[in-house]
């Protein structure tokens, strides 16, 4: 996943509207996220930041305490488990799609779940790097 003139591309999907379908794809499958969605989102970095957040550093942690609660076997979301990094990557364009648009996460009655804007920004920024598993 690569983020170059302010369009996202991932391994395989070379057309914006191809992208474009996938993420709204992705946001009808998943079936989740706040109201407001994207009417309260910062924006999304267009480049990978240097030095770009790591796996093991940073995101790792912030998916574990954010996303794994519901992630994980007897969540509610326990059909996309996010329990290892095979896991987590597969997902990243879904992860992207949801976190940039302020749909997750979310609680268990549907509403917005706080989410620190420096863990926001670094989980997004990791995804934007490519999701190395480093």
């Amino acid at each position: 996943m690569n983020r170059r003139a302010g369009r996202v591309t991932l391994v395989g999907v070379r057309s914006p509207l191809a992208l474009l379908a996938c993420a709204a794809l992705a946001a009808t499958a998943l079936g989740c996220g706040s109201p407001d969605g994207a009417a309260s989102c910062p924006s999304v970095p267009q480049l990978c930041p240097s030095p770009a957040p790591t796996f093991s550093g940073q995101a790792q942690a912030i998916v574990r305490s954010t996303c794994q609660p519901c992630h994980e076997a007897g969540g509610q979301e326990a059909v996309r488990p996010m329990q290892t990094y095979a896991q987590i990557r597969a997902l990243a364009p879904d992860i992207l799609s949801q976190v940039e648009q302020c749909r997750m996460p979310i609680l268990a009655d549907g509403s917005a779940a706080t989410f620190a804007d420096e863990d926001k920004d670094t989980l997004i920024a990791w995804l934007v790097c490519g999701a190395m598993n480093n």
